[in-house]
Order: structure tokens, then C-alpha cells, then sequence
């Protein structure tokens, strides 16, 4: 599904969480109204700062300048000079006016979640502008902030396949040739030559059936070439990468090799070839051209923490390593020779073991619940929670409480809550957690279910709801399991099960009293499906209403 109707699915079941059960007259929310607060950040269109990262994304440099995308704060910067200290300040900002914005945009001169970047020698730059589904292209190197581009290339506009074209990744140009991952549609598009008006479809195209959604591009435009892909079909559901011997040429070129785990890397002028993975950097000391030769070294480190931003460069005698979920680069002042070598600086944080985001109280990929008088938030990635006391707190204000799973000894990744009648709930992976009050101090859990309830399995728990009738248990695999009220113990049978065997991506779910929703992200059965809680109770499993992406925004109900 394209990012933006996946998008559109979070808003709604993110407006329906501060739904909790009203009166009929109580104001509903209105499509396009705007947000009062701004929490897990600073402000409205304020990054913070100059050097506070929202997810770097993607490093480039010509060897004078180094250019970085910022991806969560919507912009790309340049520093004039290779950076030498953690705050070395950059000198421009591109898709924002100035280093404190960081609203998203689809003019020339805006960005809205840049993926990567690209130099040439010829100062030619490339920036995959992921989520406006094109490219864009300055035909020399910025000198302004805000400096528009001079060429926009957008996918959906040459596009044929379905679903259609977009959401580039990666980009690749050496400043006379181009090519860009289509991760929406599984291809990789080549431009022999740099393209020269607006929207020009590529020359050729790579469109295997092993792809899945092709990411990162990695390449010197003449001796190697390999694309990331987080998705591929290869070994499914690993991720892993694509690699040809030399930079294809031809429509549909196979590829030589293919290697487990997504990478993107760089070739050294001795031919060592060194890439950022996810969970490492990996060297080899001879650039591999099978799938047989593996790296030479390992470097490890407990503040590298990466994720959909894996990238290294070699520049001025540095190695500058992407550092994605921990927002700094890395960077070793020479290539190291042990795995044990931490990094002499990162870029944008004070130490190696600094993740600044935290002084913002940021909050990655929030789940949020209130039932009033309080309001919560909880983290999958992050695998903790935190609670506000009131819910009219200021823009950028920090909670009040902040817990981590581990303080329980639970190890899970909380995937949706539920606060009602001041009891909370948490549920993810196979592991339901239950509090009969509201913990605002950090309170023991009363109960924790783990791998079934009853008759109902907890596999990948994605759903959790709570109001004065029913519990709900969503498990990813297309299962609700529905309870009169939190189950008493782990052997309580559900009420009812609801089985949808062709669903596969059961998510975020929300009961207000009145009205049931459950989700279903992915494919051609993404939709969210309404239930009245009346019905149910009266043992009708069949949906009051369902809504497709093409729906949207018809979820307001009457109340």
C-alpha cells in the first residue's frame, strides 16, 4: 500500500484513541482540523536546532562537502567542509529557509521525508524525496538555504504498473548518470544520462521477481552496484541485498550474487569495501563479487543503533557512519583495525553514547491512549511508556512518568494499549499486560498473559482495546479474541473469536463504548472494519461498516 494511505489509517484510528466514551453533543473532530499541542518534540516546525537529527537517513559527500538527510524533520544539510567535532555546525539547509523549521512540503524548494542523497564530482545533487514519490535534482551544487531545485522527477507521472510507481529510496548519481530505487513497485530506474526536463521516464529499468521494496542503491557508476532491499523475496522475511559486478546497463539485467541483510556501503581506494548494516559494519578487506566471501571484520558498538538508515562514506581519511535510530553519524578519524575501535566522535551529539532526541522527550512510533484525565503513550521501538497527568499539558512538554518495560523484567514490544476506568493495558508480540489502576507512579503490572488466553493464542498481539463491555485482543494473523471485561485468569475462553483468515497485518484497534474499529494495514485487504459493540454482544460478528483507503475520509460516524 502507498505510504499515504497508510498514513491516513494511523491519523483516523489516532484520532479515534482520544475518542473515549462521551456524550452524543460532545464536538467531534473535523477533517484537516488542526492540532492544539505538539508532544515528543519541541514545537510546531521547530527541529530544534541545526544539529538536532530526526532520523539521518542517508549520508553523501563529493569529498569537500558532506551532506546529510534529516529525514523526520523534512530536510537535507550541507556542511561546506568534512566535518572534524561533533558540532560542527552546517552551512545549508535545503527543503526548509532556515535550520528551525521542519514541516514537510511538495514545492521545488521543500522536502517531505528525503530518503537519500547523491553528489556527483560535478557537484550535480540528487535527493530521493521519498514520501512526494519523486526525485529531485540540482543541476549544481547548492549555495542558499532553501535553494530550489532545478528538476523534479515524479514517479507516479510515467508509471504504468500497479500499484503505481514510488516511494524512492535510494538514489545514485556520479553527476552524468542516474538511477533510484522505486520501492513502491519493486524496480530500480537507470538514466543513461542526467536527466534534463522535468518528469523524464528512465531509460531502462531492473524489475526481478525477487525484489520486494528495493531501499538503498550503493554504487561508483562503473565497478560495483548493489541495491538494499528490506523486503526481498529472496529468503523472505529477511532482509538482504542485491549485487552486480559491475553498474547495470541493460533492461532487467540479472544480478551476480546476493547477500543476506540489508547494507550500503562504499568501495576504499585499496578496494576494501565497508558497509552499515543493521545491527553492525561489516569490512571486507577484497571487494566481494559471490555470495561465498564474507566480511573480514565486524565493528560493534553498543550506541550504534540502526535501522532504515544504513550508510557509510569514506571522506578526507574519516569514516562517517550512519547512525539512524541513534540520530548521529558516527566517525572514526581512520578505518579501524579491531572490532573493538569505537568511534572518536558523532557527529550531533556531545558523546557516542548521547542520543539527543532524548532532551526532546521524543517518542518513536507512539501508541497513545487517554480516558480523560490522564493520557499515556507507549513505544514498540523504544519498549516503554509514559504518562502526562493531565491532558491539556504545553507543546513539548515532558511527561510526568517514564517507564521502561525492563523495570518489570518484561521484554516485549508494545504494539497498542488501552486506558479505561483507570485500568491500562499493553500488548504486543505474545504478552498482554494488565494494570487495574492506572500506573502514574510506575506500579507493579497485576497480570500478565503470555502465549494464550485461553482458547485464544497470543502470537504477534497488535490490537488491544478496553471499554465497559468488552476486552479486545487483536492478533496480527487476522484473529480477535473478545472478553466480557479483562480476563480473570489465563485459562478465561473470549466471548467471541472474529476470524478473518485472508487478513494478514491486524493492527492498531479502538472501542469507544459505542463503536469497535480494527484495522488491517497491508494489501489488497487493507481496510479498517466498524463493529457496533451492541451488535457483538449480541453475538453479530459482521462489520456495521468497513472502509477502504479509496473510502477515506468517510470514518466519522454519528454519535
Amino acid at each position: 500500500m502507498k505510504r499515504k494511505h497508510i498514513l491516513q489509517i494511523l491519523i483516523l484510528i489516532c484520532l479515534a484513541v482520544f475518542s473515549f466514551e462521551v456524550d452524543a453533543q460532545t464536538t467531534w473532530f473535523q477533517t484537516f482540523q488542526d492540532a492544539d499541542l505538539m508532544l515528543s518534540g519541541v514545537d510546531f516546525n521547530n527541529s530544534g536546532g541545526a544539529l538536532l537529527f530526526n532520523h539521518p537517513s542517508g549520508i553523501a559527500s563529493d569529498g569537500t562537502h558532506f551532506i546529510l538527510c534529516d529525514r523526520f524533520n523534512n530536510r537535507v544539510l550541507i556542511w561546506n567542509n568534512l566535518p572534524t567535532k561533533w558540532d560542527n555546525q552546517p552551512d545549508i539547509v535545503l527543503g526548509q529557509t532556515d535550520m528551525i523549521g521542519n514541516n514537510s512540503g511538495s514545492g521545488m524548494d521543500q522536502l517531505n521525508f528525503p530518503g537519500n542523497v547523491s553528489v556527483g564530482s560535478n557537484g550535480k545533487l540528487v535527493i530521493a524525496d521519498t514520501d512526494n514519490d519523486r526525485i529531485l535534482i540540482w543541476n549544481t551544487f547548492p549555495i542558499q538555504n532553501g535553494q530550489p531545485a532545478d528538476i523534479e522527477i515524479y514517479f507516479p507521472a510515467f508509471s504504468t504498473s500497479h500499484p503505481v510507481d514510488g516511494w524512492p529510496w535510494g538514489v545514485y548519481t556520479d553527476g552524468t548518470k542516474l538511477s533510484a530505487t522505486s520501492t513502491i513497485g519493486s524496480k530500480i530506474f537507470f538514466w543513461s544520462s542526467m536527466p534534463s526536463k522535468n518528469n523524464q521516464p528512465p531509460d531502462y529499468t531492473i524489475a526481478l521477481p525477487d525484489f520486494g521494496t528495493p531501499r538503498t542503491i550503493s554504487s561508483d557508476g562503473a565497478t560495483y552496484f548493489f541495491v538494499g532491499d528490506h523486503n526481498s523475496k529472496v529468503n523472505a522475511p529477511l532482509a538482504g541485498t542485491f549485487f552486480w559486478n559491475s553498474y547495470p546497463t541493460q533492461e532487467n539485467q540479472p544480478y551476480d550474487f546476493y547477500g543476506d541483510g540489508w547494507i550500503k556501503g562504499v568501495k576504499l581506494p585499496d578496494g576494501k569495501l565497508i558497509a552499515g548494516g543493521l545491527l553492525d559494519v561489516e569490512i571486507w578487506n577484497q571487494f566481494p563479487t559471490a555470495s561465498t566471501q564474507f566480511p573480514n571484520l565486524t565493528l560493534q558498538n553498543n550506541y550504534y543503533k540502526n535501522g532504515d538508515g544504513v550508510d557509510v562514506i569514506y571522506a578526507g581519511g574519516r569514516l562517517y557512519v550512519n547512525n539512524y535510530n541513534g540520530n548521529n553519524v558516527q566517525v572514526y578519524n581512520s578505518v579501524p583495525t579491531s572490532s573493538s575501535t569505537l568511534p572518536d566522535f558523532a557527529l550531533g551529539s556531545p558523546s557516542i553514547e548521547t542520543n539527543t532526541l532524548d532532551s526532546i522527550n521524543y517518542i518513536q512510533n507512539p501508541t497513545l491512549a487517554t480516558d480523560g484525565k490522564i493520557l499515556i503513550a507507549s513505544s514498540d521501538m523504544m519498549r516503554k511508556f509514559w504518562i502526562w497527568k493531565t491532558v491539556n499539558p504545553q507543546s513539548g512538554q515532558a511527561p510526568d512518568v517514564k517507564i521502561p518495560l525492563s523495570k518489570f523484567n518484561l521484554d516485549f514490544q508494545p504494539r497498542d494499549n488501552a486506558l479505561y476506568n483507570n485500568k491500562f493495558v499493553l500488548g504486543g508480540d505474545n504478552i498482554v499486560v494488565v494494570w487495574n489502576s492506572a500506573p502514574i507512579n510506575g506500579e507493579t503490572p497485576d497480570q500478565v498473559f503470555q502465549n494464550n488466553i485461553g482458547s485464544f493464542p497470543l502470537q504477534e498481539v497488535k490490537g488491544i482495546s478496553l471499554d465497559s463491555t468488552f476486552f479486545y485482543v487483536s492478533d496480527r494473523d487476522g484473529k480477535i479474541g473478545i472478553w466480557k471485561g479483562i480476563p480473570a485468569d489465563a485459562n478465561t475462553d473470549p466471548f467471541l473469536i472474529l476470524n478473518f483468515p485472508t487478513y494478514h497485518s491486524l493492527t492498531l484497534s479502538h472501542s469507544d463504548g459505542i463503536y469497535f474499529t480494527s484495522t488491517n494495514m497491508e494489501g489488497p485487504s487493507a481496510i479498517i472494519n466498524i463493529f457496533k459493540v451492541s451488535d457483538l454482544l449480541n453475538g453479530n460478528i459482521l462489520p456495521y461498516k468497513s472502509i477502504t483507503p479509496a473510502d477515506f475520509p468517510a470514518l466519522n460516524l454519528p454519535r
